[in-house]
């Protein structure tokens, strides 16, 4: 399958799974902010008024107060005015055709959130309940166990991360539960927002929040128990990615899976061929793979699958 077919397909899937109705708002700040004070605070961080924050903090006043659902002010901060999902952006790529889709605007609240830092707001967080949009059709939260960090991973601009980072954001941050990783979320972000011109142009902010984690010490090869880590991820569709991890980054993971996908790459006629034996080459001759000894495990495994 073609890789814009492949959009295609997953955008009809998107939108046959509900992803024309709209995610309803955002929790009410006072049903999450039950308290006059943090909800106070909140509302400024959210209106970009710091110097009503500067003030409050001045006075003593807690600014990382959890709410309900353990949203803090930063928390909300990074979520009041709403977030992009990727079924909202299909949506628009259907309704207004290719290239029609923006990213949304830089976060206005910046300065609120660089001042709550300095105050000591914690960027590492965790969301523990049913906080912010639900899947349309369905019941699960977008971001329930997410931390500032994984939000800022997926759905900001790199300055928000950047931030996170500098007053203690845990770069290796994982979803509560054993789910992704902030690297596999701003990965799977990327390669969704760029898989195919349906989609483009688009901004390429979450592959900078990638290399970011990365050069912020990101485990390269972590990923949760059964799912691919990035690199693995990243050879069968975006091996120009792939190809800069691995010349760039020590990476010590399944090696094997990618020769693999980049074997089935090549069997499935995906495009990037040329890249696809470029890696392969590197990888036998600079780091030693034994490439063949995959290839025939790899021919050995289509030959032992059952037949329709």
């Amino acid at each position: 399958m073609k890789t814009g077919l492949l959009a295609a397909a997953i955008v009809c899937i998107l939108i046959s799974a509900g992803c024309a109705q709209s995610a309803r708002p955002a929790d009410d700040v006072r049903d999450v902010f039950p308290d006059e004070t943090a909800r106070a605070v909140a509302m400024a961080a959210c209106n970009n008024d710091v110097a009503a924050l500067q003030e409050m903090i001045a006075g003593g006043t807690d600014i990382d107060a959890a709410g309900r659902h353990g949203v803090t002010p930063l928390i909300w901060a990074l979520t009041c005015h709403g977030l992009q999902f990727n079924d909202m952006i299909a949506n628009e790529a259907v309704r207004r055709g290719p290239g029609a889709v923006r990213p949304a605007p830089a976060l206005r609240q910046l300065a609120a959130v660089e001042v709550l830092l300095a105050a000591g707001a914690d960027p590492n967080a965790m969301i523990d309940g049913e906080f912010g949009p639900v899947y349309p059709g369905g019941t699960a939260h977008w971001i329930d166990r997410y931390t500032p960090m994984l939000i800022a991973a997926e759905f900001h601009e790199p300055e928000v991360l950047a931030l996170l980072l500098a007053h203690g954001g845990d770069p290796n941050a994982m979803r509560g539960g054993g789910g992704a990783t902030a690297l596999m979320l701003a990965y799977d972000r990327g390669e969704w927002l760029d898989l195919s011109p349906q989609l483009a142009p688009y901004d390429n902010r979450q592959w900078r929040n990638m290399f970011m984690l990365l050069d912020a010490g990101a485990r390269i090869d972590l990923a949760p128990e059964n799912q691919l880590d990035i690199v693995v991820q990243a050879s069968r569709h975006r091996v120009s990615i792939a190809s800069r991890l691995l010349r760039e980054y020590d990476y010590s993971g399944d090696i094997n899976g990618i020769v693999y996908y980049l074997l089935n790459g090549l069997d499935m006629d995906f495009p990037g061929r040329e890249e696809r034996l470029e890696l392969l080459a590197w990888l036998r001759d600079e780091r030693g793979v034994d490439v063949e000894a995959v290839r025939a495990w790899y021919w050995r495994a289509q030959d032992e699958e059952p037949q329709p």
